[in-house]
């Protein structure tokens, strides 16, 4: 850090507006701190506490032993706010970014976050007596960032008056997580019904309607040859895309070795995660240098199943034998599609 440095970090908005509410979201409490803008980029910042069990080194430690622990690691769930309308005011929220308050105030993130707060109590912002984020240790407090693009008008007309007009704020759909672990033996070619219990306690069905074997290095080479793929890209750019995306492929799964396709209906509002368990209780891989991976989907051809639900699709990423019979697969987790919804402050 140098004095340099500290010139170029000092905030140069044209704009700084205190808010100050405190916000209940899908069952998190927050507090919106205030806006900036500078030129035609507007700032949203909101406090909220953190989620995440302070850092433990030695359960970190044990908990690197198998895929299955890394995989039921706690994550942070980011803010799904993608709009906000005051008064006739309408804003998008282009990206959102969040990291604790503790962070170490040399950095720039760490300088950011006590600039904003000092610049923000100079303008009048003060938390209430007794609110339950003054007393909180900095390491248990998030400050999240949600940038919105402003065109001209808008951002000359300065920022939104909180205080006279009706604010309302726009949340898109998200995907929040339920364990299962359930462990099931699915055989080649035949349909399975499959109750299971979330972590909460609710009970739900997955009705598996196809369970067959992908051959992905074919399905992928009918794709690269496909004229309305290749005419996306130049020839020796399509070559070079395609050299390497076999490469990768051939680390997980060898030519010859097929993937698990599974298509199924959830009686459930969402849709269902399944690995191979002995891919679960393996140690994780260790790479040397950058880890390359891909994420296969799958798509049914059909919208709805054979119970008239939403048709799902799950690609079982572990190789297999093109002579496979059956395979001992987990119902891993629950991910619950919540619909996009809005919140009138």
């Amino acid at each position: 850090m140098t004095i340099d440095t500290l010139e170029q970090m000092l905030p140069d908005w044209e704009e700084r507006l205190v808010i100050g509410r405190d916000v209940q979201t899908e069952g998190r409490f927050c507090h919106i701190v205030g806006m900036t803008r500078r030129g035609e980029e507007a700032v949203l910042y909101i406090l909220e506490q953190e989620t995440l069990p302070e850092f433990d080194q030695e359960a970190w430690e044990r908990n690197k032993a198998t895929n299955r622990s890394q995989l039921k690691q706690p994550n942070r769930q980011p803010m799904f706010l993608k709009g906000i309308q005051v008064g006739e005011q309408k804003l998008t929220v282009r990206s959102a970014t969040s990291g604790v308050l503790a962070i170490n105030p040399t950095i720039e993130g760490g300088l950011e976050a006590l600039l904003l707060l000092y610049e923000m109590e100079r303008a009048g912002w003060r938390l209430p007596e007794g609110h339950p984020f003054g007393g909180e240790d900095w390491s248990r407090l998030l400050l999240t960032r949600l940038e919105i693009p402003l065109d001209s008008e808008t951002a000359a007309g300065g920022l939104p008056d909180w205080e006279k007009n009706k604010a309302v704020l726009q949340f898109d759909q998200s995907w929040p997580s339920f364990l299962i672990e359930q462990t099931v033996c699915l055989d080649i070619g035949k349909e399975r019904e499959l109750p299971f219990t979330l972590e909460d306690g609710r009970k739900g069905a997955c009705y598996i309607n196809k369970v067959y074997l992908m051959d992905v290095w074919a399905e992928q080479e009918k794709r690269f040859a496909d004229p309305r793929y290749q005419e996306r890209f130049p020839a020796e750019e399509l070559e070079e895309i395609k050299q390497q995306f076999f490469e990768v492929l051939a680390e997980g799964c060898p030519r010859g070795m097929c993937y698990l396709g599974i298509e199924y209906e959830c009686s459930l509002e969402g849709s269902l995660v399944f690995y191979e368990t002995a891919f679960l209780n393996r140690e994780p891989e260790e790479h040397h240098g950058s880890a390359r991976m891909l994420m296969m989907a799958l798509h049914p051809d059909e919208e709805r199943g054979t119970h008239g639900k939403k048709l799902y699709g799950c690609v079982v990423q572990a190789p297999l034998p093109p002579d496979t019979k059956q395979v001992e697969v987990e119902l891993f987790k629950f991910l619950e599609r919540q619909a996009a919804w809005e919140l009138v402050l």
